[in-house]
């Protein structure tokens, strides 16, 4: 006597693949494919759609032409699966209604097995995307959604029993207001779509105040202004993240952070270069680039220079990228197309401006331009990529160009100057690895290779006492540390060890003694420089930023919370957090003194840190 699934296959094979036997008999000699397009209709339905949703959804409307016409492809697709499907209903409805006939309570049990295993192992999938393996967690994702819709319609009666017409198109536009109801604010540090209500208070706030009617007035002490240390550009003096001669206060329930001022902001990624009482950063108000100037200590604006330029992305989100560099009483700073502008810090004069790509005949990155301006002995030091052009030099004082030197392609990290092998030279992480470039004249003095296959390099080097240089990069690659070294040979670099156990992806590390300490895959993770091993790795602040105080870790979270973590290398110890700003936050933050400055692409704020001075 035959078995159920037995007998369950067999009907299928009645009915879908014998075209003589059933609806599908023809003559053509496209009838051997009709079996093929039926089965695609119940099984290939429910995978287009999704997959036009998630591509929606990812991109947004705005994005490039090749992902609005792959959505319009599978919608159109959609469309014509269902209304074959329709056509065929009435040989659909018989394969159901036999297996309906040979399915008993065993089958109803293994359905509802399958179902649970089904469900546990999509959570599965969702827990591999939040631990930062997104890529295995939608792969195993889409799997097990393929097995699900294949299941649904060959055992449990399919997903478009007898509808009529009038009825899909109903569906289908229900899913269209839906969709005209949602949008995408792009993606999180995994890669996963935020996806809010277009009607959400603060959905598309471009520039304005958050709340409206009167700012309160802040609350700050005189001092502030005048004898605050200067955080001058990208990740600090010395770019190296680091903040020395603040002693912050960790208990924040008895003394917390005062709020001095919150606003909204221009779209930018960028954080804030603070010199002599003055936050500078870059913005889009509407179809122009901004630098602009505040008050730090109120948050008014002093001035603000517009070019007209834009650089839009659906999945990263739109505006420029990179942070002011502040210098000699000059402000340098470069779009996200690629514009760089000297600016007269005091009254936002343009002083000179040059279109870098243009100028070295160079093509704008996936991204935008993301990579912050350096500036040291009379010259501006931009990443530009390419062969000839890699690291890019021009005058301070004028902006003709200095030097250009190096072949590779450029990532989305900004040059550092730093001391190794008894020189001073300058080292960016490119797309292929690192390369080092004499600061005067700009030539390769010596490279590592070191990329992830993504090609995607984001994070800064660390220099480290003896030599010695950290590099790290996320997307599965993880970390390295060389020793810098030159004889009368030339220069060459030792690879003193390698690990998986920090992977920053666009966040950099910090350096406190011989332990480091970063986001790995947003969890925050130490290791030993002696060997790379981890140390401990637990909190999960996202994909955000750190910023080392002394002997305090200060993280700005991915949700917008800041918090404070012991740079200590036994265990993690969260000190004290505060709530900041309400979205996504990839920006840097800048602290001045005890002045703290913090943003994202739609607000900023400003917090006046208690320290542990009388």
């Amino acid at each position: 006597m035959l078995s159920s699934s037995v007998r369950i296959r067999a009907g299928v094979a009645k009915h879908v693949l014998s075209p003589s036997q059933s609806k599908l008999k023809g003559h053509s000699p496209l009838a051997a494919l009709r079996p093929l397009c039926y089965c695609l209709a119940f099984i290939g339905l429910p995978v287009a759609w999704p997959a036009a949703v998630t591509r929606w959804l990812a991109y947004g409307t705005a994005a490039r032409p090749f992902w609005a016409a792959l959505a319009a492809v599978q919608a159109a697709a959609l469309i014509g699966l269902a209304c074959f499907a329709h056509r065929n209903r009435t040989t659909y409805t018989s394969v159901c209604r036999e297996i309906r006939e040979n399915s008993g309570r065993k089958s109803t049990v293994r359905r509802l097995c399958f179902t649970i295993a089904w469900c546990l192992a999509y959570a599965l999938g969702w827990s591999f995307q939040a631990s930062g393996l997104s890529d295995a967690g939608v792969t195993l994702g889409y799997l097990l959604t393929t097995a699900w819709i294949a299941f649904a319609a060959l055992l449990a009666g399919g997903l478009l029993p007898e509808v009529r017409a009038r009825w899909l198109v109903a569906s289908l536009g229900t899913l269209a207001v839906g969709m005209a109801l949602i949008e995408s604010r792009g993606l999180d540090g995994a890669g996963r779509a935020i996806v809010c209500w277009r009607l959400e208070p603060g959905s598309g706030v471009i520039y304005g105040e958050i709340y409206g009617g009167e700012r309160p007035a802040p609350r700050f002490v005189n001092w502030l202004s005048d004898r605050s240390p200067d955080f001058p550009c990208f990740r600090g003096p010395a770019g190296s993240g680091r903040v020395d001669g603040v002693e912050l206060a960790t208990d924040w329930r008895g003394s917390p952070p005062r709020p001095l001022w919150r606003q909204s902001i221009g779209n930018g990624w960028g954080g804030f270069a603070v010199v002599d009482g003055r936050a500078y950063t870059q913005e889009q108000r509407g179809n122009d680039e901004c630098v602009v100037c505040y008050q730090a200590t109120t948050g008014q604006e002093r001035w603000a220079y517009r070019e007209r330029a834009r650089f839009t992305s659906a999945t990263v989100g739109d505006g420029p990228r990179a942070t002011p560099a502040v210098c000699d009483g000059r402000v340098y700073a470069i779009g996200g197309t690629g514009i760089l502008n000297c600016l007269d810090a005091l009254t936002g004069e343009r002083l000179w401006s040059v279109d870098v790509l243009a100028d070295n005949a160079a093509g704008n990155r996936l991204h935008g331009f993301s990579n912050s301006p350096l500036v040291a002995h009379g010259l501006v030091v931009v990443s530009v990529g390419g062969r000839g052009h890699s690291l890019v030099a021009y005058h301070a004082s004028d902006g003709t160009r200095a030097w250009q030197a190096g072949d590779d392609e450029a990532g989305y990290g900004s040059p550092l100057i730093c001391t190794l092998g008894g020189q001073e030279q300058i080292v960016i992480l490119n797309t292929p690895g690192i390369a080092a470039h004499d600061v005067l004249t700009g030539a390769v003095l010596w490279s590592f290779a070191w990329t992830n296959d993504t090609r995607t390099n984001c994070s800064q080097p660390i220099p480290v006492a003896g030599d010695r240089l950290l590099v790290s990069t996320g997307y599965g690659k993880g970390c390295a540390l060389l020793r810098v070294a030159r004889d009368a040979d030339g220069w060459s670099t030792e690879t003193l060890w390698t690990s998986r156990n920090l992977k920053t992806k666009f966040a950099s590390a910090v350096v406190a003694g011989e332990h480091a300490f970063g986001l790995d895959e947003g969890i925050l993770t130490c290791i030993r420089l002696t060997d790379g091993s981890r140390c401990w790795k637990a909190g999960r602040y996202g994909h955000g930023q750190v910023l080392l105080v002394n002997d305090v870790l200060l993280v700005q979270a991915e949700d917008g919370q800041i918090v404070l973590v012991a740079a200590d290398s036994t265990a993690h110890r969260e000190l004290a957090r505060q709530p900041a700003l309400d979205d996504k936050t990839w920006n840097y933050p800048a602290l001045a003194g005890r002045l703290l400055l913090v943003r994202n692409d739609r607000q900023a704020a400003c917090f006046d840190l208690p320290t542990n001075y009388p």
